[in-house]
């Protein structure tokens, strides 16, 4: 199963934002399974991508803004709050586009150029960028709920195939920076026993060019993978703090760094 060709209509399936030199991947990844799931329960007539900087500067219970946060915080925040448009960094066809350049984190960029120290968090601005015709509360959507999916793959499965993609969170160590192609299977070492499961799909927002990974499959190895544990969705109305930016690269070892999870198994 692949939405991004179950659901060809929601172009923004196969969109992937660039979070740049800002650790707001907990509202990046958010806002794009938001984004997927707007266009499949309106049978692709609405099409439309959410503002991610909207969570990272107005969500005062999401976290720390450029510094982290909580997606389960960002979904509630949606559900109560609601939430703009807006895309990329110097779109114009959105309520709150991105503020923040994208940048390269490996080392070597040469298209975009290398991301500086971690940005600061922008102040809250309710109001849409200049020449957008409409109002900042009248751009808003809001969800129906927010919820989390139950610890197992088949949960997480039956959840993509009737909603669209989740996001979730997986404990990053160090191998996965030298990550290139493939399946990616991490040493079992001292975990336990191997249980191979099933492959899924999942994109990542640290850049958008060169080197940068944009796609990449995950085999799920163990009985009790952190994987497992943090999968979060939400229907649209139609534990540790997860950081993903850390001195220049992404976070390593301690760290859950959410994704815009599952497009396929």
């Amino acid at each position: 199963f692949d939405a991004r060709t179950h659901w060809p209509n929601c172009s923004s399936l196969t969109h992937i934002r660039d979070q740049a030199n800002c650790g707001s991947c907990w509202a990046v990844s958010t806002a794009s399974a938001l984004s997927d799931r707007i266009c499949i329960a309106s049978n692709g007539e609405m099409q439309m991508h959410i503002s991610s900087i909207d969570f990272v500067s107005c969500c005062n219970s999401c976290g720390f803004g450029c510094d982290g946060g909580w997606p389960i915080a960002a979904f509630d925040f949606y559900t109560y709050e609601g939430a703009v448009t807006g895309g990329d960094y110097g779109a114009k066809d959105g309520c709150r586009p991105y503020p923040f350049h994208p940048c390269g984190h490996h080392g070597n960029d040469t298209y975009y150029g290398e991301c500086s120290k971690v940005a600061k968090t922008p102040k809250c601005r309710r109001r849409c960028q200049r020449n957008y015709k409409q109002a900042y509360y009248m751009d808003k959507s809001y969800g129906e709920d927010a919820y989390e999916v139950p610890h197992s793959v088949k949960a997480i499965q039956r959840e993509i195939m009737k909603n669209g993609p989740v996001v979730s969170a997986f404990t990053v160590y160090e191998d996965f920076s030298y990550y290139k192609k493939g399946i990616y299977k991490h040493p079992p070492g001292r975990i336990g026993s191997l249980q191979i499961t099933t492959t899924f799909l999942m994109s990542n927002h640290i850049g958008s060019r060169g080197r940068d990974i944009l796609l990449f499959s995950i085999m799920l190895l163990y009985k009790k993978t952190k994987f497992k544990q943090h999968s979060l969705a939400a229907h649209s109305r139609t534990g540790s703090r997860w950081s993903c930016y850390k001195d220049n690269r992404m976070a390593v070892t301690t760290e859950l760094a959410p994704f815009t999870a599952l497009w396929g198994f």
